[in-house]
């Protein structure tokens, strides 16, 4: 035992030796490199706002966003560290909007004080004059290095003279001096329209900062680049240009979860519409400091690792270690976070109140604008003072009926009558041009819509039927006398105009109203109107067709009525969820692409002749029954050996399963590809006010109630069809009567022929 204990005392005695002997390096490394021996920075950035200055409540991830929230974050990131930069890389205004929106969004941006903004493309939507008017406006730079005047560009003035604007600044923040440069490539504006940027030509990004960081590199001890490339190009711009320690990046709307390290250049980007505010603090050290050991900074990090109160899932403490180009400075990420703007973030008061106010005038231009409209429409034989007859046609996008109408019918008119008419094409999936409609429709006394209207003269035409019957004899009755009156003159129906016109009454405005026409027509909806409206609109030959057809075969190759059963069900389900997701607008931008038309057009024509067949076929056989008396002449149906190599074939590799799947996904993918055209009072004014907050539960109730209702005639076909096949009686007064059977049947197929053409 004893010669035990003096094992384990050598042992501990060499165990102490080794850790005092690593202990004075270990504490001299610590008191060298402490963690805050450099300068900690806070960059706030942002980019892609898009000019959203809401959140976006029609996008798919619904309440995320809003410059309101952005600005309470901001404001408690400035009340609570020092040394805070903020800056964003571009694309601050809107695609397509009024250009209101972008001077309320500058506003607001000025408001938050933003240190500088990198140039995008979209900044141009509304021209460089407009640009370089605000730019004036602003409290904060606009900056890029690569956007040039072309007339100036081979002038030998100064290397900024010929630039449209700012190429770099240097801010100053706790004795660091810190470039912040802007960019922006040709490839930004591929899709942008040329008109925008005339006289302006975009130079190229790696040879100009090359020139930046030639003059300047040594001259300050940070480097931060707006650029507005695109993640992957920033990756190759990392790579080919040496000194850039942070890229915050745009264009591209990426959300960079964690930072990217290319080299010693540092890649951020904060996704898109502006739900993110991103943060990036670094300790930047100057002196000839070694880089920071990267486990020691690890834990430095960790308990100096900072909680905003809106916080998000994507927020996190990073720890990294770069060093820059210059032997003299070394940088650490302490700490990196994407902020998601979500509704626990409150609205900053003063933002609010400006986003408020730019809401308030919308509402007036749009009314103004409804106001506009509906009282030029002309009421008497006279044509408005331009000499230009206004035809106003409204349709749903994804209705093949309208779109006869859009691109055959009114194509043709615009033909024969030139410059007399003007046509104006409105899709009712945007709100504006529905609240048009129903004031027109309540205008002119319109209680039953039609999947798409004309108001021209002083008369609604409601339905296909009517516009191709009635259209042309008005606009003949409107505007005979100004063609006579422009043919003796010699001139042109543009130079014609008539006394007692309402072309004043074309520029009236109005008060905004309490509650728009849509929120009224909805109010006045009942549940009786919506189950009405919905079995109305639930004709829908194309499924009926297909469910029958799904039916006699799964009867034909001896399915148990269980796989029957089933078949109908989910068919009808697939039918139901089309229609939903529809009414939600999800699949809203495959209907607007050509290859959904056409594949449509392919499926309503194969269903139509395949209808024709069996009615043809089903005529046929009963000819020839008729005739000898015998079934084996007859067309439909398969030599016996045939026949049952088939059934067996098809019971042991289709299981129920595939069945149910199959008839689900038919259900669902011939609803999308033929959808139907429903009338214009209750299915829009519903998917609209899906949209309001206060209303949005009441209108998610009716558009299930709608959708429910418009199932049930398929699901009567369905269980007529069901019973039927099933019925013994049936089945042996068929084998007795079978040429009657066999009229019936066709009889049933030509019909169902006829009211795909007609509602076509």
């Amino acid at each position: 035992m004893k010669k035990w204990y003096q094992v384990y005392f050598w042992v501990i005695l060499i165990l102490l030796f080794l850790s005092r002997a690593g202990a004075p390096a270990e504490a001299g490394r610590a008191t060298t490199i402490p963690i805050n021996r450099g300068t900690t920075i806070t960059i706030l950035f942002t980019n892609s706002t898009n000019g959203m200055l809401r959140a976006c409540p029609t996008c798919p991830n619904l309440l995320y966003g809003g410059l309101a929230r952005r600005a309470t974050l901001i404001n408690e990131y400035r009340s609570k560290y020092k040394n805070i930069l903020l800056l964003d890389s571009g694309d601050l205004f809107p695609v397509i909007a009024p250009k209101e929106r972008a001077e309320y969004t500058l506003k607001a941006v000025t408001l938050m004080k933003y240190d500088a903004i990198g140039i995008g493309d979209q900044e141009f939507t509304y021209g460089k004059d407009f640009l370089l008017q605000k730019m004036k406006e602003v409290n904060f730079p606009f900056i890029s290095s690569t956007i040039a005047y072309v007339k100036d560009i081979t002038k030998e003035d100064s290397p900024q003279s010929h630039l449209f604007a700012k190429p770099y600044i240097i801010k100053e923040i706790a004795g660091l001096k810190i470039l912040i440069a802007g960019v922006i490539s040709n490839r930004a504006f591929i899709f942008f329209p040329k008109e925008k940027i005339e006289g302006l030509t975009i130079l190229e990004p790696s040879a100009e900062l090359r020139k930046i960081l030639s003059e300047l590199r040594d001259k300050v001890d940070f480097v931060i680049l707006l650029s507005h490339l695109g993640d992957e190009s920033d990756e190759k711009l990392a790579q080919e240009v040496e000194g850039i320690d942070l890229i915050i990046g745009g264009h591209t709307q990426t959300l960079i979860e964690e930072p990217l390290k290319v080299g010693r250049t540092i890649i951020v980007q904060a996704g898109k519409n502006g739900e993110h505010l991103g943060e990036i603090t670094l300790n930047i050290s100057k002196g000839d400091s070694p880089i920071f050991n990267s486990s020691r900074v690890n834990s430095a990090t960790t308990s100096s690792s900072r909680a905003i109160s809106a916080t998000t899932s994507s927020s996190r403490a990073i720890s990294a270690t770069t060093s820059s180009s210059r032997v003299n400075s070394a940088t650490t990420i302490v700490n990196y976070k994407l902020t998601l703007l979500t509704d626990k973030i409150s609205d900053d008061p003063e933002i609010a109140k400006l986003v408020e106010e730019y809401d308030k005038w919308q509402e007036t231009a749009r009314l103004a604008r409804v106001s506009a409209e509906t009282t030029s429409v002309p009421t008497s034989k006279v044509v408005p003072s331009t000499g230009r007859f206004p035809v106003l046609f409204f349709y749903s996008s994804g209705c093949h009926y309208c779109e006869e109408i859009k691109n055959k019918f009114l194509p043709a008119i615009r033909r024969k009558y030139g410059g007399a008419i003007e046509i104006r094409e409105y899709d009712i999936s945007k709100k504006e041009n529905y609240e048009l409609l129903v004031e027109l429709e309540e205008k002119y006394g319109v209680k039953q819509s039609a999947p798409m209207e004309v108001f021209a003269g002083n008369q609604p035409l409601l339905g296909r039927k009517e516009i191709k019957e009635k259209l042309e004899l008005i606009i003949k009755t409107f505007t005979t006398p100004l063609l006579a009156v422009a043919s003796k003159k010699g001139g042109t129906t543009r130079e014609v105009s008539r006394a007692g016109a309402p072309a004043e009454a074309s520029r009236a405005t109005t008060k905004p109203e309490k509650e728009s026409k849509i929120v009224q027509r909805f109010k006045s909806f009942g549940p009786f109107a919506i189950v009405i409206a919905g079995l109305i609109d639930g004709i829908n030959p194309c499924a009926f067709a297909t469910i029958v057809f799904f039916i006699s075969f799964l009867t034909y190759i001896r399915r148990n009525r269980k796989d029957i059963l089933l078949t109908g069900i989910f068919f009808a389900m697939g039918v139901f969820c089309a229609y939903f997701l529809l009414g939600v607008g999800l699949f809203k931008i495959m209907h607007s692409l050509l290859v959904f038309n056409i594949i449509s057009r392919i499926i309503f024509y194969a269903i139509l002749a395949l209808t024709l067949s069996l009615g043809f076929f089903s005529l046929y056989d009963a000819c020839i029954f008729k005739k000898t008396g015998e079934t084996k002449g007859i067309t439909l149906q398969l030599p016996r050996s045939i026949k049952e190599n088939i059934h067996f074939w098809i019971r042991k590799n289709i299981s129920t399963s595939f069945i149910v799947i199959g008839s689900f996904t038919t259900g669902l993918l011939i609803s999308i590809l033929e959808a139907v055209c429903t009338g214009q009072i209750y299915l829009p004014t519903i998917i609209f006010m899906t949209k309001e907050p206060s209303l949005a539960s009441r209108a998610y109730f009716y558009l299930i109630l709608y959708n429910l209702m418009f199932i049930v005639p398929l699901v009567v076909v369905f269980l007529l069809a069901y019973f039927g096949v099933g019925s013994q009686k049936l089945g042996q007064f068929s084998q007795r009567h079978l040429v009657f059977t066999k009229v019936l049947t066709a009889i049933f197929f030509f019909g169902l022929a006829m009211l795909l053409i007609a509602l076509k």
